[in-house]
């Protein structure tokens, strides 16, 4: 895996790739990150690549410092999916897609700045967030340190997260196909009482459920 970031960049390489697999999209919103073998897609021909239907999907947003978003009455500025980008998908009904794209060995995230990111993995298999193998192992950074990441908020029908002052996180992996919310931040010493990790809330796009 390899996260590049202005504060931090770390890699580690994973092992085997799954070459198909199919994931379960509930009835109303969805975070997700499209496993892509390209760049990019544009949103109607990532669909069809998973079985999806346009009029199975009402609304999908991106966030990448301003919302854009698709809609299925073909408004909206939001044309194409990205690699290694999240995504509020607003489903008409429960889906299963199938996934055949590969994706990669490795997990590229560009953070250029401090604040939230809605990012996804485009890499076939589940990536443990603390651990020797881990996201957040020392030996994996190049520039700066796992301790410029505050937050990770996952979204599946309800929320779970990560965050360092955590002894006991619900969230303890990033999954394929998932979206995730990471807060980054630099110059942020996590022992100095300075931030309340529990206040550290991503933006809400239109309609989007809130974390509560």
């Amino acid at each position: 895996m390899q996260l590049r970031t202005g504060l931090i960049a770390c890699f580690l390489v994973l092992g085997s790739i799954v070459q198909a697999v199919s994931m379960e999209l509930s009835n109303g919103w969805n975070l997700v990150s499209p496993l892509l073998d390209s760049e990019e897609v544009p949103v109607t021909t990532w669909l069809g690549q998973v079985g999806l239907q346009q009029s199975d999907v009402a609304k999908i947003w991106e966030f990448q410092d301003t919302w854009k978003f698709w809609a299925a009455d073909g408004s909206g500025a939001l044309t194409s999916v990205k690699r290694g980008q999240g995504y509020w998908l607003l489903m008409n009904g429960a889906k299963t897609i199938n996934i055949t794209a590969q994706g990669g060995s490795s997990l590229t995230l560009n953070f250029d700045k401090a604040g939230w990111f809605l990012i996804g993995s485009n890499v076939n298999a589940s990536v443990p967030i603390s651990g020797s193998a881990g996201l957040l192992e020392p030996a994996n950074f190049s520039l700066g340190g796992p301790e410029s990441l505050l937050k990770i908020w996952e979204f599946a029908l309800s929320w779970k997260s990560w965050s360092p002052a955590d002894a006991s996180p619900q969230l303890t992996a990033l999954s394929p196909n998932r979206g995730y919310w990471i807060y980054s931040s630099a110059g942020l010493n996590l022992d100095d009482g300075n931030a309340d990790l529990a206040d550290l809330l991503p933006p809400v796009c239109p309609g989007c459920p809130p974390i509560q």
